[in-house]
């Protein structure tokens, strides 16, 4: 059992399993701006495979250990205790509290350590069994709490607490070299026979698998032992002929080269509907592995993550329960919308995995999102973990297994993938603001430059024709908008229509229009002065007449007529003498007048491009969202 002594050397390895770690004794490295040496290492052994632990001294005389297990390492180092949960009570998901940081427990375990090499802080008298429960943190720490000596009634139990950390980040000198590394993997490689059909078969990842099932005849295989035993047989096949990508396929993700060893096809069912997806092993020597994911036609590429996702502002004993699955968690200053939470079945498998393969395993799982990246929580009988996905392209997995085959695009966005308008949407916007902007800007230097060019102001009396013939008057610049303001007056009339003609003095182009003047507004008595403007495009400079005919109705329905000398205005109440005012109108002319319902048009038809992306956005997210457990929600 562990005992604090000082570091001693313990001589050769014992029973120290082969493996193609790049580290050994003498690697040195370096932590938060601290150097360190590797001076030794146990192996423990568990039904998931086996781990290194790396013993470290620090160049200050501090140690710690460095644990390796499969491409993940993390860096930590011994603590105090003051209280500490009860080993056979603690479960999956409480909240651990040690120094003012709260830590969930993410598993608890029990392995074996099994062999010893070179230098340690304390005398291994033979394998012992390790009692662990494994701590994440919210703010990157991560922990481990070891029973052992407590369990075997020799001592209180020991925390080390520290972070996990990538291969690269260590900055690790005299690694083993590329000879040494090619030697391990021959004493590592490892071919067998399965035990219920006869086939070969040759393990990629060596003899760091720990089960195998096979393609021909759906047997799982314990590799655990130099003696392979035949553990069960999947009732559903994963012939190689129904993958879609084939065990030992090659690809490159992130500059890292990666090999395909196994794949799983699983399911979720919901009132009798199953919903299918494939999950393919990849493996990396150094990096360890992946899972590459594929879903309806949208792919994503997962790992593991060591920092427990949290609720802002919150923290919930049972981070995981139902209650709290409705909401948003919160990642890496990211925040992700809770999408559906379920049980995962795996109905077949093949290849080799580095644990033990559970015949109808099931898994409570949540799922959550921010295209292009998602979390997972898992929750088995190992204990909780989470994974992080990143959405990869067909194209790009194409690309990565350099198999144009691999690139067809689905229909249906993925739950990944990053919207394909949003872009656009965004784009469009940017141009709308500009655009509008600018045309602001235009109609500011329109208003600025607008100016009164001729005013006329007539009567119409009775017994005389109304037609109007203006005296002459200059419209200056090139090219430019007019703009007309008739201000009436007159007698209880209810409408005043001014058909107008503007004609160009020089050349004899006349331009027609109209415009009317209302008695009342909104059905409001105005009194007959109600002004009404008409705006003329692209009117060039010149000397210019206007001829003004107006016509005149008494009510709503009324038809109107035109005024000449021989008209006769006979409305109740009212008496009209010849020669009588009966209409006196003022009309005003201004140059360089903003276009107003020009612009308008011209916003409107800017407005069409965000407006059609903005509705493929809304049916994008409607369309993701329509398998997940907030289907109609309206924050979703």
């Amino acid at each position: 059992m562990r005992q604090k002594m000082d570091v001693q050397n313990i001589g050769k390895a014992s029973c120290v399993q082969a493996d193609s770690s790049p580290l050994k004794i003498g690697t040195t490295g370096t932590y938060k701006g601290m150097s360190f040496e590797i001076l030794g290492r146990t192996q423990a052994v568990q039904s998931d495979g086996y781990w290194n632990e790396w013993f470290i001294a620090f160049n200050d005389g501090r140690t710690g250990w460095l644990s390796e297990s499969i491409g993940e390492y993390c860096l930590t180092v011994a603590d105090t205790i003051e209280a500490f949960p009860d080993y056979n009570d603690a479960k999956i998901g409480y909240v651990f509290t040690h120094k003012g940081t709260e830590y969930i427990i993410a598993n608890k375990g029990r392995a074996q350590v099994t062999a010893f090499e070179g230098e340690l802080n304390f005398d291994p008298q033979g394998s012992y069994d390790l009692y662990y429960i494994d701590l994440r943190s919210f703010s990157g720490k991560a922990g481990t709490i070891d029973y052992s000596d407590f369990a075997a009634g020799q001592g209180n139990p020991e925390i080390f607490i520290g972070e996990y950390l990538d291969f690269n980040d260590f900055k690790f000198q005299n690694l083993r070299d590329e000879e040494e590394m090619v030697r391990r993997r021959a004493e590592i490689a490892r071919s067998f026979k399965c035990p219920a059909c006869g086939a070969s078969h040759e393990l990629k990842s060596g003899k760091i698998a720990r089960s195998y099932v096979c393609e021909y005849c759906g047997s799982c295989s314990d590799l655990s032992n130099d003696s392979v035993k035949l553990l069960f047989q999947y009732e559903t096949k994963m012939s190689a002929e129904s993958m879609r990508i084939p065990l030992g396929a090659e690809a490159t993700f992130e500059g890292v080269k990666w090999i395909v060893i196994g794949a799983q096809r699983k399911y979720s069912q919901d009132d009798g509907v199953k919903e299918y997806w494939e999950e393919y092993l990849l493996y990396n020597e150094l990096q360890g592995y992946r899972y590459l994911e594929y879903n309806d036609g949208s792919w994503g590429l997962n790992y593991i993550i060591h920092n427990v996702p949290y609720i802002r502002g919150s923290l919930k004993r049972y981070f995981i329960s139902p209650n709290n699955e409705s909401g948003s968690i919160c990642y890496e200053n990211l925040t992700y919308k809770h999408y559906s939470s379920y049980v995962g079945h795996v109905e077949a498998v093949i290849g080799e995995f580095p644990y033990l393969v559970v015949k109808n395993e099931t898994s409570k799982m949540a799922d959550y999102i921010a295209p292009p990246y998602g979390l997972c929580s898992e929750t088995n009988g190992e204990g909780n973990f989470w994974s992080k996905s990143v959405y990869l392209s067909p194209q790009q997995v194409a690309e990565a297994f350099n198999n144009p085959a691999y690139n067809q695009t689905g229909g249906k966005i993925g739950l990944l993938e990053p919207s394909r308008v949003k872009g656009k949407l965004r784009n469009s916007l940017i141009h709308f603001v500009a655009a509008s902007a600018l045309m602001l800007v235009f109609i500011l230097l329109a208003l600025c430059r607008n100016s009164e060019i001729a005013q006329f102001n007539t009567e119409v009396r009775v017994g005389q024709d109304a037609s109007f013939i203006s005296e002459e008057f200059e419209v200056p610049g090139r090219f430019g908008n007019l703009g007309i303001t008739y201000q009436f007056y007159c007698q209880p009339t209810v409408w005043v229509e001014y058909n107008t003609t503007l004609v160009n003095v020089a050349t004899n182009e006349a331009r027609a229009f109209e415009a009317i003047g209302d008695y009342w507004k909104d059905g409001i008595e105005q009194g007959g002065n109600n002004p009404v403007s008409v705006s003329i495009p692209s009117v060039p400079g010149g000397k210019y007449r206007l001829r003004i005919t107006p016509r005149v109705g008494f009510g709503s329905d009324d038809v109107g007529q035109l005024i000449t000398k021989d008209t006769t205005f006979d409305y109740p109440g009212h008496n009209y003498c010849k020669g009588t005012t009966f209409l006196s109108y003022n009309v005003t002319i201004n140059r360089n007048v903003p276009f107003f319902k020009f612009w308008m048009i011209l916003e409107i038809i800017l407005l069409l491009v965000p407006a059609w992306y903005g509705f493929r956005y809304f049916s994008e997210n409607t369309e993701r969202w329509s398998n997940s457990d907030h289907c109609g929600d309206d924050d979703d």
